[in-house]
């Protein structure tokens, strides 16, 4: 299997909106000797999924072998099993597979936009609890100095 076959796949049963069952999907990652998984973006015939963020419509053609026109749900890419791979389809083409890499980049920078944002707003809340511990502890140990100064400055006074 190569990046852009047209596999038809047995996904598990999903209690929720998921994809599941026997479907078409399309590899999304290059088949590495020796992994046992592949990376896959199922495929439906449901128009509706276009309402979705991440979907890229493809027409039917010889070389994909679809039936009709398809929509690759790249927001529910998943990992499968090989064994879940019934056959191969067909492959897509390159124009196709620059849309799909378009929306796989736009998934994955809104995913490490969201990841770094949270991760900056968290950096920065423990930084900011950082400085006041930092800036308390300096404040209380002005005071202390400077007590102990005066104390000191009125004690040798006597």
């Amino acid at each position: 299997m190569a990046r852009g076959d047209v596999l038809l796949i047995n996904l598990p049963a999903t209690d929720g909106r998921e994809q599941g069952g026997r479907r078409p999907a399309i590899a999304v990652q290059t088949n590495v000797a020796g992994e046992p998984m592949l990376m896959v973006a199922p495929i439906t015939s449901n128009s509706n999924a276009l309402r979705f963020k991440f979907a890229v419509k493809i027409e039917p053609s010889n070389e994909n072998g679809l039936a009709q026109t398809s929509i690759v749900m790249i927001f529910q890419m998943r990992a499968i099993d090989k064994n879940r791979i019934v056959k191969l389809i067909g492959k897509i083409s390159g124009e196709d597979l620059k849309k799909i890499d378009a929306e796989i980049g736009k998934c994955s920078n809104r995913l490490t936009k969201t990841y770094l944002s949270n991760y900056e707003h968290q950096f920065t809340r423990q930084k900011s609890v950082r400085l006041r511990k930092h800036t308390r502890h300096r404040q209380s140990y002005r005071a202390r100095t400077c007590r102990s100064r005066l104390i000191n400055r009125f004690a040798g006074a006597k």
